[in-house]
């Protein structure tokens, strides 16, 4: 690299560096809460994801074919009218169908131009992302590994481990990689059992046509946990006689509780049948 190369990559590191850690603090400081959730920002928040998708679109660094920059303007679309109109679950199966037809998009793509567009499968990993937030404010009734999730999660886990362990052996007597050999079977055991779980998991709650029950529970402790590398999650710990546990809630619902207050649960069957207790925004 030259040196006006280097300098170019410190100033754009640095600038991600701090960009990262504004909106970390823009992201969880209380402060900020009650505009977060107003109008304004969600004007800030569609003007951040309408540049990203215009400057990837337009972009003759990043150079997206034709059917890349559809696919990641179709997930502006999403974006932008969820934002403004809110269908609930609903929400949740228009995110999935899309990721499971950004995958498609990218596999073509890629047997197309031999090239792996990031720009197209992180809008991908965004949406998919929006159908698991669920399962981060549900607290399930018999464990988060019942054997509902268990053995779909168990067949995923193969299915996913097996053509990657035959890839690192392939690689192995190819070109003597032994980083590949460990880490792609490694990557497709792991990777194959959160995405799984994270899937039936959240298909249980965006799925669930059943009417809820109500119980009412005392907070006794709150917490944020945030970081550069996870969600933001707000979390209360109620309890309600022996029963005492953590559960998941918005941000604006954890703003408007203190401890000692009482809140109203609803506790759904699942569409897998399998019970969760949830906090939802019309319950006071």
């Amino acid at each position: 690299m030259t040196k006006k190369e280097i300098i170019k990559c410190v100033f754009g590191i640095a600038a991600l560096v701090i960009l990262c850690f504004g909106f970390l603090i823009y992201s969880i400081l209380p402060e900020l809460s009650d505009f977060r959730n107003s109008i304004y920002g969600l004007i800030i928040n569609i003007v951040i994801i309408g540049s990203i998708i215009l400057y990837v679109t337009i972009s003759k660094d990043v150079n997206l074919p034709l059917i890349g920059k559809i696919t990641a303007w179709i997930y502006g679309f999403l974006y932008i009218v969820f934002s403004i109109i809110d269908l609930g679950r609903i929400e949740a199966i228009f995110f999935f169908i899309y990721s499971i037809g950004n995958v498609i998009v990218d596999i073509y793509v890629y047997k197309k131009t031999n090239i792996s567009y990031r720009s197209i499968w992180c809008f991908g990993a965004l949406a998919y992302l929006s159908t698991v937030i669920p399962v981060l404010r549900v607290e399930y009734i018999n464990g988060e590994m019942p054997l509902t999730f268990l053995i779909p999660t168990i067949i995923g886990t193969g299915i996913a481990f097996v053509p990657c362990l035959i890839y690192g052996f392939a690689s192995y007597n190819k070109n003597k990689d032994k980083e590949k050999l460990i880490s792609i079977p490694l990557l497709g055991l792991l990777g194959g059992f959160a995405l799984t779980w994270m899937t039936i998991s959240s298909m249980n709650v965006y799925l669930d046509r059943s009417n809820p029950t109500f119980e009412e529970y005392v907070i006794i402790d709150k917490d944020v946990r945030s970081g550069a590398r996870q969600i933001t999650t707000y979390e209360l710990e109620v309890k309600n006689g022996d029963v005492v546990f953590k559960i998941g809630v918005t941000e604006e619902a954890y703003y408007d509780y203190e401890i000692n207050d009482k809140i109203i649960l609803s506790i759904y069957s699942g569409a897998f049948n399998e019970p969760y207790y949830i906090h939802e925004s019309n319950q006071k």
